[in-house]
């Protein structure tokens, strides 16, 4: 997986940089056996791709949420680079700052066609329903971070992206054939889309503890219920069925 890639490659070029720091420093045969200098530069030069890409900068965002253990080896590992004795080159430090110290509000993220709206399968469908059916045990949080990330690329508002995460829900399990999948749908729908919803709306910025309700999750219920084709698509399976 492209994310694991992607964050197993920062933490080694951190291992390596480390390494070459020490030995740089040092004295002796094992430090003059390669050009260390030489081996931190080609470091700076990867690392300089990394954090001026926003997709793989993006990806290691996913990252940090997919796969906590390795995420803390790299905080782990920065914090030993902070605490480095050597000499050390400052514009690497500073992009190992950046990738051990991500946050999505530190993405500088482009809209994807602003002015007009594409259709659920071009985007949240497809990717539950490779998530669901690839990673089935995965923890509500992972779900959580990526749809912050489409719903800043996409513009979407709260209650739209409500909206379009339930509707392609409907839409997956819908699609599913055999017991088993449909078992799965059914879990994830029932049963990990509310804690889904429920810790969105814990972070978006018109929550309210007060309140026991979400006017969110209202609005994305009333803009689904005017979702003509899905409904006549779900009245007809279930006239078919009750037949």
């Amino acid at each position: 997986m492209i994310v694991n890639s992607v964050t197993s490659l920062v933490f080694w070029l951190m291992q390596v940089y480390v390494q070459a720091v020490r030995m740089s420093s040092g004295a002796g045969e094992a430090s003059s056996a390669f050009d260390w200098g030489s081996i931190t530069r080609c470091v700076g030069n990867v690392l300089d791709s990394v954090v001026t890409s926003q997709f793989l900068m993006g990806i290691l965002y996913l990252g940090k949420q997919e796969d906590a253990e390795l995420f803390g080896k790299i905080s782990k590992k920065y914090s030993e680079i902070v605490g480095l004795a050597g000499t050390k080159v400052p514009t690497i430090d500073e992009a190992f700052r950046k990738v051990a110290l991500i946050e999505l509000n530190h993405l500088d993220m482009i809209e994807l066609e602003p002015k007009s709206v594409e259709a659920i399968t071009y985007c949240l469908q497809p990717l539950l329903a490779v998530e669901v059916l690839l990673n089935p045990s995965s923890d509500t949080q992972v779900y959580v971070a990526q749809m912050l990330m489409i719903q800043r690329l996409k513009g979407y508002s709260t209650p739209r992206l409500y909206s379009e995460l339930i509707r392609a829900c409907l839409i997956s399990l819908n699609n599913v054939s055999g017991p088993n999948r449909e078992s799965m749908w059914c879990a994830f729908t029932f049963i990990k889309l509310p804690h889904i919803l429920k810790q969105l709306n814990t972070l978006s910025k018109d929550y309210d503890e007060k309140l026991d309700y979400s006017p969110d999750v209202i609005e994305a219920l009333e803009m689904l219920l005017e979702d003509a084709p899905v409904l006549d698509f779900y009245g007809h399976k279930m006239c078919l069925q009750h037949r």
